[in-house]
């Protein structure tokens, strides 16, 4: 009988989409402590095919030495839609242990002015990928910790937003529905870029309490919530405390390969399509 451990890297190795699908369904720790026995670099089309956010939390339960190996494996892009979810303290440690390069190529990747809309967003928010059922979109969405009423995010393999559905409509779907036959289509974006004023009287406002923000790439990295807009103003004209101006690290954000590759004169493959938020109805 071929050994367990050969099985496993045949199936990572060639189908690390699929891989990545029912890592994210597994409780983290054990998550964790599979893929450590495997080579790191055998390991990285796993980690590049897995949501940002489930990928930090099986990081999360290891040690900074095997986080700093993991990521080293990665294009910056996928690296820093990673250490955009952990804590300040985590990403400094793990940063101490990453290439240079690689260290210098996430900075400008999750660095951004107070004065720009990603300082201010919030990079943690429920999504699912584009493949799955409305049964797996549930048990995900029960897994995870955040409100009931926050809209669950669709995206595809690439992190591009390629749809948005309710609580209420997940609820009422049948199990066996593809979550994309069910999803709303996108229609508003922000640039993680743009500065807060620039964005302050977006049409979007109108309909939406939150809004979806992309990187230069048009990848989904995360919302804008209109009170956080309206703070963000406020402190940036002098009128708030100075320590109520968000942390570092809610800068940290832009998770795209592409996302300094013009920067570093290397090729530029933007996303076309553009982003929708979430409708008051349901909430902030």
């Amino acid at each position: 009988m071929p050994d367990k451990r050969i099985l496993a890297l045949e199936f990572l190795s060639r189908q690390p989409m699929q891989a990545a699908r029912l890592l994210e369904q597994l409780p983290n720790q054990n998550v964790a402590a599979f893929l450590q026995e495997i080579p790191a670099r055998a390991t990285s089309e796993v980690w590049t095919h897995m949501l940002p956010l489930h990928a930090a939390h099986v990081l999360e339960s290891v040690a900074a030495d095997y986080s700093a190996e993991t990521l080293s494996t990665l294009k910056p892009g996928y690296a820093a839609a990673i250490l955009r979810h952990f804590s300040p303290p985590l990403v400094a440690e793990i940063m101490e242990k990453l290439p240079q390069r690689l260290v210098l190529l996430c900075t400008l990747l999750l660095d951004y002015a107070p004065s720009l809309v990603g300082a201010w967003m919030t990079p943690k928010v429920r999504s699912v990928p584009l493949s799955c059922t409305v049964t797996e979109a549930r048990r995900r969405i029960a897994a995870s910790a955040f409100e009931n009423f926050c809209p669950i995010y669709i995206v595809d393999d690439d992190n591009f937003l390629k749809g948005i559905v309710s609580p209420e409509q997940l609820v009422a779907a049948h199990g066996d529905a593809p979550v994309a036959s069910i999803m709303s289509t996108p229609g508003y974006s922000l640039p993680a870029r743009s500065t807060l004023e620039s964005v302050a009287n977006h049409p979007g406002w109108k309909d939406f309490d939150d809004l979806p923000v992309l990187d230069r790439a048009r990848k989904f990295i995360g919302v804008l919530r209109y009170a956080r807009l309206r703070v963000g103003i406020e402190d940036a004209s002098g009128s708030l405390r100075s320590e109520q101006a968000p942390d570092l690290m809610s800068g940290f954000i832009e998770g795209s390969i592409f996302g300094v590759t013009d920067i570093l004169n290397a090729s530029l493959t933007p996303g076309l399509k553009d982003s929708a938020g979430l409708n008051r109805e349901n909430g902030k």
